[in-house]
């Protein structure tokens, strides 16, 4: 993952994901606020380049299927 001011790059497994700077006018539902957000709060928890951490100690980048189990529960 990567970020400028005007975007973030995803790299996931053959695609690319360009996620731009929105304008949306309420700013807590804007997704590029929301992710800006999440990367700054996170900042100290991510040791590596992966965007997900596990919210349970030692906060560790999340896997495919963790997120699977999420998303199913």
């Amino acid at each position: 993952m990567q970020k400028n001011d005007k975007c973030f790059n995803f790299a996931l497994t053959l695609s690319k994901i360009n996620l731009a700077k929105s304008l949306y006018p309420v700013r807590e539902l804007c997704v590029y606020e929301a992710l800006n957000y999440y990367i700054s709060t996170t900042e100290k928890l991510r040791n590596s380049t992966k965007l997900l951490v596990s919210f349970i100690k030692p906060h560790r980048a999340v896997t495919s299927s963790t997120i699977g189990r999420w998303i199913k529960s």
